[in-house]
Formats: C-alpha cells, sequence, structure tokens
C-alpha cells in the first residue's frame, strides 16, 4: 500500500490518540461529530505544539461549532441552487465547478463545504459521466475546477481517466485542481502524480495555505515537485479569528509561498458557514491587514482580499481606499506612509465616439455616426420580437464637449414623454433629459450637448432596472428568517436563476398575494412599484403587520429573467411572449408560477398583481399611458372587489408624487382589454386572465405605470411610493373580506 494511503488510514487513530493525550471530553466530540466527522492526517496533527494554536483551532472540534445565528447557512456560496448537472456547480458565465470526491486528508473546521460530508458515498461512475456529459453540452464553459473533497486523494488511474476526459471536449482550455494535500497530507504528492498531471497542460493547481507553519519542511518538497513540473501553482488562504488576522502572520505566510514558488492569490473573508461565528474576523480588519501589507512585502506576495457573497452572487475584491479626493484632473491620495500626494490626469479626451451596451439590460444598434456633423443614427435592436418595439440602454465615450443628435429611424417612436434618461456616472443615477415634466418633441430623436468633463454618458428609454437593483434593494432583509430568498425555477436558458422572494405568513394564511414583474422584459418601471409593495408589508405598518398575519406574500421580480439581464425587448417574442404563455406554458417561469399559484392557492383566497409598463409614450388615442391605471374583471364578484380595490388604492396615492385616482382604468371588455378575446382565438392566454379563471380568485388584475410621465415626472423613489400606496390597498381590501370563507 502506498504511504500516503497508511497515512490516512491511521488519521482515525492518530486522532483518538490525541483526544486521550490532551483530554478531549469524548461526549462533546461524539456531538461534534454529528454535525460535521473528525478527521486530521497524522502529518497535520504533529504540526499541533500546544492546545489552541493556530494548527488546533483549524481541526480540533469546538462547541462553540453548534452554535448558529440567522446570518450563517448550510449552502452559504448557494452552489446547490447553482447545479447544472451531478456534481457540475455553474456560477459564472464561461467555467464550472466539478465534484469528484467527498474525501479530505483534514476536515477543517471553518470548511465552506461541510454539509457534504454527512454523507461520505463516493461519486459514482454513473453521476461522473453524466457531469462529464453536462460539461460538453455547455459549449460556453472554457475552465474546469476540479473539486470536492479533494481530488488528489483519488487513485492516479481516476484522477487520470478524469482529467483525460475533460481534456477531450474541445471548448474545456484550462482546467484547475483545488486541493489542500500538498498542506495536510504531503507524501501524496509523489513524483509519479505530479508527471501524470504535467501531461494534462494547460492545468493550474490551487493549493489552500492558512499560517506560516504549515510551510513544513514536507509540504515546501510536495509543492517543489509540483513546480519542477512545470504546473503552475496558486494558494488561497481563509482569514480566521486567532489563526493568522495579523499582518505579520500573513506577511511571513505569503512571502514563504512566494519562496516555495506558490503565486498567493486569494485571502478569503470566511465564508457564512453555519457553526463558524468564532472564526470570523470584521471586515475591516481584513482591510487593514491588508493596508499594512502593501508596500511592506512584494506585490507579488500581496492576494486579493475578497467576499464570495452569499448564495451564488460571485466573487466582490475588498481593497483599502487610498483616493482622498478629486479636484478637477488633480487627484490626491494618501501612500502607505500616510503622506498626501497629488497626482496631475490627462485631460479627458473627445472622439472617436464609441457606444457600446455591453452591460446588463444593454440594448442597441448603432446604424452610422457622423463624426462630421455629429449625427448618430441609432435604432434597437429586435432579436426575437415580431414587430418593433422601443426598449434601447447604450453608454457613449468620446463626445466630451459637443453636441450630437441622436436619430432613430423615420416612424419609429423611440422615446419617451420626457425624452431619454440619463446617467452621468455609470447608471448609478438617473435623470430625465425634461426634468420639469414638458413634453418631448420629436418621437424619435433627441439633441444633447455633453459637458467638457463628461467623458462617458449612459443614455435610456426609461430608468433601467435590472438583478442589480434588485439586490441592493433588498440587500437589507437577506439574512432574516422571516424573509425568504428562493429560486422560483431556472431562466429560460438555463444560465440564470428566476428569483422568488417570499414572506411567509405568521399565522394561518387564509389569503395568497402574488406579484409578478417584468413578463415583458423593457417593462422597467413595475419593479420600483415592487419594492414599494415589499417595502409596506415589511415597514411595521398597520397594513402591512395584519397582511402577515393573514396572507402568505409571494414576489417574482423577474419573469422573463434572461429577457431583462440580456436588454431584450420581450414584447411580441416569436412564437410569443411571456404574458400570452398562460395557456401553451413553453416558459419555465410561467409553468413555475402556474404551479406555484394553483397549489398554494388552494383553502385560501387569491390576490394577483401583475405589474407591467404599457406603451412608451401618450399618443392622441390613447392617453393612458402617461398615468397609472388597471384593468376590470369579466367576473360580477370580482368587478365588485376591484372596484373596492381602486376606492383603497386612490385613496392611499392622494397627494403622492404620482397620480392614480381610477380615471384612466380600463373596465373588462373595453379598449385594450378587447385584445385579450383576440388572444383568446389564437390560443394566448395572459396572466391577469388565467388568474381570474382560478376558483380560488378574489382578485386579479393587471397594473400598468408610465415610463417616465405616471401622473407625475417617475422616478426609483416615486415608484415605490405608488407601490407602498399600492399594498395599502390591497391589505385594506382583503382585510374587509377577511372574515369571507375561503374557496376550497
Amino acid at each position: 500500500m502506498e504511504r500516503w494511503k497508511t497515512s490516512l488510514l491511521r488519521s482515525g487513530a492518530a486522532l483518538r490518540a490525541f483526544a486521550r493525550r490532551f483530554n478531549l471530553p469524548e461526549e462533546a466530540i461524539r456531538r461534534l461529530e454529528s454535525v460535521f466527522p473528525l478527521r486530521v492526517s497524522p502529518h497535520y496533527l504533529s504540526l499541533i505544539r500546544e492546545e489552541g494554536d493556530p494548527i488546533w483551532l483549524q481541526c480540533i472540534p469546538d462547541l462553540r461549532e453548534l452554535e448558529g445565528s440567522s446570518a450563517l447557512l448550510d449552502d452559504p456560496l448557494g452552489e446547490e441552487t447553482h447545479v447544472i448537472g451531478p456534481g457540475v456547480v455553474k456560477r459564472y458565465p464561461d467555467r464550472c465547478m466539478l465534484y469528484v470526491s467527498n474525501a479530505c486528508a483534514t476536515h477543517c473546521r471553518f470548511c465552506t463545504r461541510k454539509r457534504l460530508f454527512r454523507h461520505t458515498t463516493p461519486v459514482s461512475e454513473l453521476d461522473l459521466a453524466s457531469a462529464i456529459d453536462t460539461i460538453r453540452r455547455h459549449t460556453e464553459i472554457r475552465d474546469v475546477l476540479v473539486s470536492g473533497g479533494d481530488p488528489l486523494l483519488l487513485d492516479d488511474e481516476r484522477l487520470d481517466d478524469i482529467l483525460s476526459r475533460l481534456r477531450a471536449i474541445p471548448h474545456v482550455e484550462i482546467i484547475r485542481i483545488g486541493t489542500r494535500v500538498p498542506c495536510t497530507l504531503p507524501e501524496r504528492v509523489t513524483r509519479r502524480l505530479a508527471n501524470l498531471l504535467r501531461r494534462h497542460a494547460p492545468l493550474f493547481v490551487n493549493v489552500h495555505f492558512n499560517h506560516p507553519r504549515e510551510l513544513a519542511p514536507e509540504a515546501v518538497r510536495a509543492l517543489g515537485r509540483l513546480a519542477d513540473a512545470g504546473i503552475p501553482l496558486g494558494s488561497q488562504t481563509v482569514l480566521l479569528r486567532g489563526v493568522n488576522d495579523a499582518p505579520d502572520t500573513l506577511r511571513e505566510l505569503f512571502t514563504g509561498l512566494l519562496k516555495a514558488r506558490v503565486r498567493p492569490y486569494y485571502l478569503f473573508q470566511c465564508d457564512l458557514v453555519y457553526g463558524t461565528e468564532h472564526f470570523r474576523v470584521p471586515i475591516e480588519r481584513g482591510l487593514e491587514i491588508m493596508r499594512a501589507l502593501r508596500c511592506h512585502v512584494s506585490g507579488l506576495a500581496i492576494p486579493h482580499y475578497v467576499v464570495d457573497l452569499p448564495r451564488g452572487k460571485g466573487k466582490v475584491p475588498l481593497s483599502p481606499s487610498y483616493l482622498v479626493r478629486r479636484d478637477g484632473s488633480t487627484w490626491t491620495f494618501r501612500n502607505y506612509l500616510g503622506e498626501l500626494c497629488e497626482y496631475p490626469d490627462v485631460g479627458p479626451t473627445s472622439g472617436p465616439i464609441a457606444i457600446r451596451c455591453d452591460y446588463p439590460g444593454g440594448n442597441i444598434s448603432v446604424l452610422g455616426i457622423d463624426e462630421k456633423s455629429g449625427v448618430v443614427r441609432l435604432a434597437p435592436d429586435m432579436r426575437d420580437s415580431s414587430d418593433r418595439w422601443f426598449h434601447w440602454d447604450f453608454t457613449i465615450s468620446g463626445a466630451a464637449g459637443r453636441t450630437l443628435r441622436f436619430q432613430f429611424p423615420d416612424g419609429w417612436t423611440c422615446l419617451s414623454t420626457l425624452g431619454p434618461a440619463i446617467s452621468r456616472d455609470g447608471g448609478r443615477t438617473w435623470a430625465w433629459l425634461h426634468p420639469d415634466g414638458s413634453r418631448h418633441g420629436p418621437a424619435n430623436a433627441f439633441d444633447y450637448a455633453f459637458r467638457p468633463g463628461e467623458t462617458e454618458t449612459r443614455f435610456a428609454k426609461s430608468f433601467p432596472y435590472t438583478q442589480r437593483d434588485w439586490d441592493a434593494f433588498t440587500a437589507r432583509w437577506r439574512g432574516r428568517s422571516d424573509v425568504r430568498f428562493g429560486v422560483l425555477c431556472k431562466s429560460q436558458s438555463g444560465r440564470r436563476d428566476t428569483e422568488l422572494l417570499r414572506v411567509p405568513c405568521r399565522g394561518d394564511a387564509a389569503w395568497l398575494f402574488v406579484a409578478v414583474a417584468r413578463q415583458h422584459a423593457c417593462e422597467t418601471t413595475g419593479d420600483s412599484v415592487m419594492e414599494g409593495l415589499l417595502e409596506e408589508l415589511l415597514s411595521g405598518s398597520s397594513e402591512g403587520e395584519w397582511a402577515r398575519g393573514c396572507a402568505e406574500c409571494v414576489f417574482v421580480p423577474f419573469m422573463d429573467k434572461d429577457g431583462v439581464e440580456d436588454g431584450d425587448q420581450g414584447k411580441n417574442r416569436i412564437p410569443h411572449d411571456h404574458n400570452r404563455d398562460y395557456l401553451a406554458g413553453i416558459y419555465t417561469s410561467v409553468r413555475a408560477v402556474k404551479a406555484l399559484v394553483e397549489a398554494e392557492s388552494r383553502g385560501r383566497r387569491l390576490f394577483f398583481l401583475d405589474l407591467h409598463s404599457p406603451y412608451i409614450r401618450s399618443v392622441s388615442k390613447s392617453s393612458e399611458h402617461d398615468h397609472a391605471y388597471c384593468f376590470g374583471c369579466p367576473d360580477p364578484e370580482q368587478e365588485a372587489h376591484w372596484n373596492e380595490f381602486r376606492r383603497n388604492w386612490a385613496e392611499a396615492q392622494r397627494g403622492g408624487a404620482l397620480v392614480y385616482d381610477g380615471s384612466f382604468d380600463i373596465p373588462a371588455g373595453v379598449g385594450h382589454d378587447l385584445n385579450l378575446a383576440k388572444d383568446r382565438e389564437r390560443g394566448l392566454v395572459g396572466a391577469r386572465a388565467w388568474a381570474q379563471s382560478l376558483p380560488s380568485c378574489f382578485l386579479a388584475t393587471t397594473c400598468e405605470f408610465g415610463y417616465s410621465l405616471c401622473g407625475g415626472v417617475f422616478s426609483y423613489e416615486a415608484g415605490r411610493e405608488l407601490g407602498r400606496a399600492l399594498f395599502k390597498a390591497v391589505a385594506n381590501t382583503m382585510r374587509t373580506h377577511s372574515a369571507s370563507r375561503s374557496p376550497t
């Protein structure tokens, strides 16, 4: 038997002897093993010098692991919600993780994946074959991280087979292996293993070291074997309280890694794993440590300090701020010694003009740019929409100090009543070309004078709203047990999650309240209103508290998730769009919403809101497009509820920045509502009509909110205020009928 396998077999026995030596309580050990089994390799155990030292803390159980908090999770990175095949997790557009092992040489007590070690069944050949096939089918994947457990605990033959199958996939360019073996079981890294890995280049090995003492001579020799084989080595480190939360400790570790030919790559803020609160270090302390390292060690020895955000939202870098202020073209910085230093920047340039839309929600077709005349000809990119529509969103640079005319095709209506929405700070804040509410003249052209220092400006047909906005708004409630963030389903492409937010009823729910938005990707205003619905529900107001005691509340902000993020029109898709799909059910989100509502409304009364935006501006025959309005119900009882709801909404919104008074509402069988009958003849049914047909339906209506004018000048804040009034109306209408018997 190979020496490293003998060491693995001795792991349990060595730990028991260690427990006797240090008088570890057996009852506590048994309790902790039921949560996260114990394993420490003889080599790693030998690095412990005394009870409570940095090596001890990482591998010896602690009763504090049984303690939790509302912020800590079993699956902190949301890996299980990003599974695309057996053992394949895809959180980024072009890469994935492949789980090939459930075993580690040492069980780190802060492990992000400790949930997986409760079941140590080896990965089967059937699952592995299915996983490889999944990667083969996803041609966008170019980078595969082979992970576990620890892949290097597989036999050489098994590991070679897996790497060979991955290398045979044409679109897989890079293979990475994540391992802690050089640190915890260095005898596993044989020359034979190093030569095996070399055959599969380009292959990178990411090792894991947390303390300088882990760079024992055996570990350094193991790293040397890999480096001698030409394998690029990077290291990740987790910032852990009592282990390495001091600049001197990390300086010694990172410079030691560099001497061992390992590039320190990541310093991770500790993940929000259940039972690891005692390991967590405040982010501010992490930034202080990074500030202390800067310029005191080589830049090669300084890793990226990052937070891997909860629920699979990705890694974000953290860095001390050295910028003090900016005064025109002069930037003032504070260096590592604390000295203030000025840096004169190069002045802004104009031209050549460049236009891009490579960000969530972006959309434009550039038909031509005439630098001399200053005319930019544009059109919305229709993609799979069968009829011309008006969504566009682009960023222009190289126009500082110039006045340009933006011209859309003749006969197209592409501008709102207030003209374009404009952002000069990368999309963080927005304003209208005519913020005073005056009507913009042509519906297909606008002029804009760029300021001398205006190097980049973003224009859009309305105030944009994408996943980034929703995440920023809802961040205040993440981690609360009474607000549940989940996934309705995968998006149509399978590349994204269609998010669902649920506020559970505190008691026996007699009502089911459901609000959905973005059936058409371009219709941005409904999400600001949805923010207001949620804010009022959780505000502690009498209406919110009543609803939380009587209703299960569900919010789906992006029905057409792919369209929202990709910047599609979403309206009049071929063969039909999401809001004509409630009979055919070709879209994953529509099927999922139908299943949820039909299941959860049994024994309850259903209040269903479908939030939309109308046409981009009012026209002579349809003045309602610059207002807030809703649609009536063909059923007389539901129509009575609708009229009561309208009165409550108008009362709640009285005096608000936007106007709702019911005067633009559309009764059943009138105006735009006549389109329902035409659609049904073609086999097309919308969300409102479907919900109204359910036996449980108390009221289902579509609410429309003008893009720029909505009875007042639209803004994110004004939309949120309107949404709060809307929820008051919902709650007050339900409360009036709360004594009525729920349908069966």
